[in-house]
This record gives structure tokens, C-alpha cells and sequence, in this order.
């Protein structure tokens, strides 16, 4: 069992499709995390209240 663990951590074990799923989940990480932060951004903006200048809500 421990002798798979490096094969299998480096994608060996399976030969070049090993290799392409250990490509794969190290870019999984990367694109979870650019999403988050595009998606967080895109509410931050929408919450954000727009003002405009020189009004306060007063009838013309």
C-alpha cells in the first residue's frame, strides 16, 4: 500500500492518463479559486449602492 503512494501522488501508477488526471486536479485548485473571486466581486459590486452627483432623492 505505502508503495503506491508516490506513483499515484505523481500520476506514474496509471501511465500518461495518470499523468493528464494529476494535471488536471493540480489545475482543479487554480480555477476553484479565480471563480470564487470573480463571483465574489461581481456581488460586491451589485451591492454597492449607485450615487449619483448632486442629488440626494429630492423631487425636481
Amino acid at each position: 500500500m505505502l508503495n503506491w503512494l508516490h506513483p499515484l501522488h505523481g500520476g506514474e501508477a496509471l501511465g500518461l492518463t495518470g499523468r493528464i488526471l494529476a494535471f488536471i486536479a493540480g489545475l482543479v485548485p487554480i480555477a476553484l479559486f479565480v471563480t470564487g473571486l470573480l463571483r465574489w466581486q461581481l456581488r460586491r459590486e451589485r451591492r454597492t449602492p449607485q450615487r449619483t452627483i448632486g442629488t440626494r432623492g429630492e423631487p425636481g
